[in-house]
């Protein structure tokens, strides 16, 4: 009969351990697939900038940039020099201000399909809980030669930043991109 009970005892407990270990395993795995989602909503965020950046056909297309002046929310195009330090580690209300909406053109904010086959940004993700957020700095003009009115090459620096579904997994990307416009 003893026997009998401490056996009882080792099962019970066994089962015990076994499925808290399976419940920390199912906690992790969640929080795994959110910061995923967090990564590919911010990773698309920067996918766009650089779709709608190819798109441009021209140097009359060029966006504007701010040279200090920013308007938080308006103006997401930053000159060299004066874009936001610590991006990365900013609130989400601070890049409710100053980013731009995913899907919405960082050089006038209308919102613009770039005619490459990237995702339709007019549909949000309903697996995160704040849409992608981006600002880009033009970083530098490189250009060909020494003559004035010379062509060159644009180098932007795009951050994009998304979380998962909870605010607490953030993602935050960060692209350089070279654009020559002809």
């Amino acid at each position: 009969m003893f026997l009998g009970l401490m056996i009882l005892i080792v099962l019970t407990l066994l089962s015990v351990f076994a499925s808290s270990s399976g419940i920390l395993q199912e906690r992790m795995t969640g929080n795994f697939r959110d910061s995923a989602r967090a990564f590919e909503a911010a990773e698309s965020g920067a996918r766009w900038v650089e779709a709608w950046f190819s798109s441009l056909r021209d140097v009359s297309q060029q966006p504007f940039t701010c040279d200090g002046t920013c308007t938080p929310g308006t103006d997401v195009i930053w000159e060299a020099g004066n874009y936001p330090a610590d991006t990365d580690r900013r609130s989400t209300a601070w890049w409710a201000v100053h980013g731009a909406n995913y899907g919405v053109n960082p050089g006038t904010l209308g919102t613009v399909t770039p005619t490459t086959g990237t995702a339709d940004p007019n549909i949000p993700n309903p697996y995160v809980r704040t849409q992608p957020r981006v600002l880009v700095e033009h970083v530098y003009f490189a250009r060909d030669d020494l003559s004035i009115g010379s062509t060159g090459v644009h180098f932007y620096r795009i951050t994009s930043r998304a979380s998962g579904g909870i605010d607490n997994n953030v993602a935050v990307v960060e692209s350089t991109f070279a654009r020559r416009y002809e």
